[in-house]
């Protein structure tokens, strides 16, 4: 949790000096008249002080701490989202031996369009207690397919 709030607090800290470059190199200067100024000397006073954009950006966050709430949901929701695409990954790659495996059992329709896969466990109370659900589940559905995997955890 740290490393991700450290992490996000980065993100915003870079985001916030990009916005303040942007801001310092995007706003002209106004050339007086009779004042002719090298052209070296006005891209040298566009230069942003890197303890000046630090100090916008803490004080930026010490008066919007809100913004470090909204970067971590953002990062937590990232995170969410890259594991959900692996776990994804990770069920196309064993797709026979999660659904077709010849040692499992099967409730309802073999050949049924829909399947299900049931971890259980035999000395679970609330596996035992489904067993009813999938049979009342697989008489209303004919194309509905039960697949049964042992997965003890319990002993």
């Amino acid at each position: 949790m740290k490393k991700a709030l450290l992490l996000g607090t980065t993100g915003v800290a870079v985001a916030l000096a990009m916005l303040a470059f942007g801001f310092v190199a995007g706003n002209p200067q106004i050339a007086k008249a009779g004042t002719a100024q090298p052209v070296e000397t006005a891209a040298a006073d566009t230069k942003i002080d890197r303890t000046e954009v630090e100090g916008i950006i803490r004080d930026y966050l010490l008066k919007n701490p809100e913004v470090l709430l909204e970067v971590q949901d953002a990062l937590e929701a990232k995170q969410k989202e890259e594991q959900r695409i692996a776990h994804l990954g990770v069920i196309k790659n064993a797709k026979d031996q999660i659904f077709n495996s010849a040692f499992d059992g099967v409730v309802g329709n073999p050949n049924g369009k829909v399947t299900i896969v049931e971890f259980y466990d035999y000395n679970c109370g609330f596996c035992k207690r489904a067993m009813d659900d999938m049979q009342a589940l697989t008489k209303t559905d004919p194309d509905l397919r039960f697949v049964l995997k042992e997965f003890p955890i319990l002993g």
